[in-house]
């Protein structure tokens, strides 16, 4: 899929939740941008699309088909009846090298449907030297080998 389409994507899955209306789109081969407005009144709906997205992404993070999110409030002047006047619109940005991906994850954001979040795994406090010796974990007659993370004064060697 090009970046174009991928940018067309995106608005799509945008303009899809109700609440906002496409701008101008803009695209490079990892990154797709849309500027759009919201729909008055949905600001509080909006803020919920945010966060999902934003969820979403670091639920992923790490992964191969993560990505990450840039969205902002876009200040500008237009011309309107003939005169400059100050207006804003929100910039919505995705970055990924496998953008297809990424996007199937958004519009499962946007939809409301978040990935799993990952499993917590824990810090591993100790581990065991894998060796072919099982000596080698406990400390030798000489007080050398392996000790417990407090040291020698907390070492009782269990002795096999």
């Amino acid at each position: 899929m090009s970046s174009k389409a991928h940018a067309d994507r995106l608005a799509k899955i945008l303009v899809s939740s109700g609440i906002c209306e496409t701008v101008k789109t803009d695209f490079t081969p990892d990154q797709v941008r849309i500027l759009m407005r919201i729909t008055p009144g949905a600001e509080s709906i909006w803020t919920q699309l945010i966060d999902r997205v934003l969820m979403a992404s670091e639920y992923l993070e790490g992964q191969a088909h993560g990505y990450q999110a840039h969205i902002c409030k876009n200040y500008f002047r237009k011309k309107v009846n003939g005169e400059a006047k100050l207006v804003f619109g929100w910039y919505f940005s995705i970055q990924s090298v496998s953008m297809s991906d990424s996007l199937d994850v958004v519009s499962r954001a946007v939809r409301g449907n978040l990935p799993e979040m990952p499993a917590d795994r824990g810090e591993i406090e100790e581990l065991p030297l894998a060796t072919r010796v099982k000596e080698l974990n406990l400390p030798n007659e000489n007080g050398r080998g392996g000790w417990s993370v407090g040291g020698k004064t907390d070492f009782k060697p269990l002795r096999r």
